[in-house]
């Protein structure tokens, strides 16, 4: 089933539900140049134990196209739309190259919002050697560490100097 969110700017988010609805949620996002069609597989494989909700980013699919660059905080802006539209208090997160990125700024601005965040080949950088740090706005690797929900897993973080190199929190 095809559904709408709207972000604070206007832009239409289309987004397709499959699965249970009363399972937890998993919200898929996927690659530049993509639409939700990608998960199509995941999707197959996952509907009887998720509530599933494939996003169509902006720009992307049956979304809103609309003139300007996009940023990842724009990314980031629409999933919290999508999980909003569907009444999402928490959900699962799953997101493949810039959907990764765009994971990565939902969990720094929403983490209450996570249940779990799976990034798939992706990482804080597209295309130059600036950091997550430059799309936050702040410096992510200096922080102190991220608080975590009741009975969330302990994973690797990026160390100081933020070159992906995991170390244990």
């Amino acid at each position: 089933m095809t559904s709408f969110a709207t972000t604070s700017t206007g832009t239409r988010i289309a987004y397709f539900e499959a699965g249970r609805p009363w399972r937890p949620a998993l919200i898929l996002a996927h690659s530049l140049g993509s639409d939700h069609q990608m998960w199509a597989p995941q999707v197959e494989a996952l509907k009887s134990q998720y509530s599933l909700i494939a996003i169509d980013n902006i720009g992307h699919g049956d979304s809103s196209v609309p003139a300007g660059d996009y940023t990842v905080a724009d990314f980031a802006e629409a999933v919290i739309a999508v999980a909003d539209a569907a009444e999402l208090e928490r959900f699962h997160y799953c997101g493949l190259s810039v959907g990764g990125i765009t994971g990565l700024l939902v969990a720094a601005q929403h983490p209450d919002r996570l249940l779990s965040l799976t990034l798939c080949n992706t990482g804080a950088t597209i295309g130059s050697s600036e950091p997550l740090a430059g799309l936050m706005g702040h410096d992510p690797c200096s922080a102190a560490p991220c608080s975590r929900p009741p009975g969330a897993r302990r994973v690797p973080l990026l160390d100081p100097a933020c070159n992906l190199t995991p170390r244990q929190a």
